[in-house]
């Protein structure tokens, strides 16, 4: 099957690896520095700085290494995961960074036996994952007061290569589905006012994707922007935006399967947006403008004028509502946005059409800084593990149109707290209109019984279709997970956990079925 092919010859050697680290990176690398700088410097300790940093010390028992339903290969896993972070603002600096690693000890050899036992439902790499590295950093430094400012990001994280086909929810497999991604891009801008009439914002952007694994495909991006706007008079508001966008992909790797046949995406629009402010909580916005690209697609449109009526809606200090109705060439452009919190409790729910490209869905846009007790990273938003089933999306070098819907709800009470999150995303690729489906439902809640004692539990829903089954982005398949923990605290820094979950995977192609337990037992520390 195509979709299995793609996993042919795809992982690098260290020397490859090496080379595909950014060399652009080094300007957002450096910026990046200089905050970090900045955060332990004397003349700004009278900031609001924070700085954290925890380890994590796990044993795990696989009942299913390989994820093999025929050959089941039971063996116990190693893992540290050190972690740290920094975050707040002093002088003309604002910075948020939170990075974390996991090593662990999975065997070369094991990995043999597992691909021997599957050979048929994909390939395998020459060499196991046994470092995989996470970094969430946004930075801004303000250069010459209030007039020239520059904005930099930086991401590492796992994600899956090819989603329909067995990865698991973390790294301590032998599916050679995982890729790392590097993700690094800074925006130096500009602000002014033009009299007493309006504010103008010129922005240049540039980042850079580099994937551990080779059929991912490398980019980089350039980016700029030009807006100018203000007020006309009493409620009214206008504005003016010029955007361009050109995505460079790296030249392709003579084995890997892919598709589409252009080396770069090219997507630009201008438009002009009229305001009007009823009251201090109702606020509306039309706009009306045109977009201008070039990039590969079956469809006949891929641009034109484009319009959206946005109302923004504040009935009090915990609740925000923002619906917009519109048009644009690739169809409807509606979106809705409700947020509510209360003093122990979150909610979401939101809902939009987007054109985007998998470069962007691949890279998980929350910032982590907080580590649950078998070192995996947690969403602090959703209190929820994140795993490689997160942002999931096929590999394509043309836009895709996601249309995304998501809810969740948090409740944080005194000796229990309740997670509830739900994701329906249809992604549609512009060069063959190939259509995924991924959605998602989880709930988890933990209850502290005593001083010391904290249980825990969760069950996870998994759907992923093609639009049709054998098609050449995969076969349609699901997957359960159900978990139960208990945690010890030791001290005030240090606590125990055991950990059991049973996983289960069904899907159209037989090779990529099968069951697992897991037994995790950690340590968690917090050094600061």
């Amino acid at each position: 099957m195509a979709a299995d092919l793609i996993l042919l010859n795809r992982t690098r050697t260290a020397e490859q690896r090496a080379k595909a680290l950014p060399n652009g990176a080094s300007v957002c690398l450096a910026v990046l520095f200089g905050l970090v700088s900045s955060a332990v410097s004397p003349d700004l300790a009278a900031g609001d700085w924070t700085t954290e940093a925890g380890l994590t010390v796990s044993t795990v028992r696989s009942s299913n290494i390989c994820l093999d339903e025929e050959e089941e290969v039971e063996e116990w896993v190693n893992k540290l995961t050190p972690r740290a972070s920094i975050r707040g603002e002093g002088g003309r600096a604002q910075l948020r960074l939170s990075v974390s690693a996991e090593l662990n000890d999975l065997d070369d050899e094991l990995q043999q036996q597992c691909s021997q036992n599957r050979s048929g439902a994909g390939a395998f790499s020459n060499s196991v994952d046994n470092f995989n590295p996470r970094m969430s950093a946004e930075g801004k430094l303000e250069l010459i007061e209030n007039l020239a400012f520059i904005d930099v990001s930086a991401r590492v994280q796992q994600n899956r290569v090819n989603p329909f086909l067995t990865a698991g929810d973390d790294n301590l497999n032998f599916t050679a589905n995982q890729n790392t991604t590097y993700h690094y891009g800074f925006d130096p801008y500009l602000t002014w006012r033009v009299k007493d009439i309006a504010k103008a914002e010129l922005k240049f952007g540039f980042d850079q994707q580099r994937n551990s694994d080779r059929s991912v495909e490398d980019s980089d991006r350039h980016s700029g922007s030009l807006s100018v706007g203000g007020r006309l008079a009493g409620p009214i508001s206008w504005g003016i935006i010029g955007r361009y966008a050109k995505t460079e992909y790296d030249e392709r790797d003579e084995n890997v399967v892919a598709t589409g046949s252009r080396d770069d995406t090219e997507m630009s629009s201008r438009s002009f947006s009229l305001g009007y402010r009823f009251s201090s909580q109702l606020h509306s916005t039309f706009i009306w403008g045109e977009d201008d690209n070039d990039f590969q697609s079956v469809n006949n449109i891929i641009d034109g004028e484009f319009w959206r009526l946005q109302f923004d809606w504040t009935p009090n200090s915990r609740t925000t509502v923002q619906l917009a109705y519109g048009d644009r060439f690739y169809g409807d452009d509606h979106s809705l946005n409700i947020s509510y919190r209360h003093k122990r409790s979150q909610f979401s729910l939101r809902y939009n059409k987007d054109l985007t490209l998998s470069r962007s869905l691949r890279v998980d846009q929350t910032l982590l800084d907080q580590i649950d007790s078998q070192g995996n990273a947690i969403d602090p938003v959703t209190g929820q593990p994140v795993s490689l089933a997160n942002n999931l999306t096929t590999d394509t070098r043309n836009p895709i149109v996601d249309e995304r819907a998501t809810l969740a709800y948090r409740l944080n009470g005194i000796r229990t707290s309740i997670n509830v999150e739900a994701s329906h995303s249809v992604q549609t690729r512009e060069e063959d209109n190939e259509e995924s489906t991924f959605i998602a439902y989880s709930i988890s809640a933990e209850r502290r019984v005593s001083k010391h004692f904290t249980l825990n539990a969760g069950y996870y829903i998994s759907d992923r279709d093609a639009a049709e089954s054998g098609s050449r982005l995969g076969e349609d398949n699901d997957t359960t997970r159900a978990n139960v923990g208990v945690s010890y605290q030791l001290g005030s820094r240090t606590s125990v956990s055991v950990n059991y979950s049973e996983s289960e995977r069904q899907s159209a192609n037989a090779k990529d079925t099968y069951e697992e337990d897991r037994l995790t037992l950690s340590v968690n520390m917090d050094l600061k």
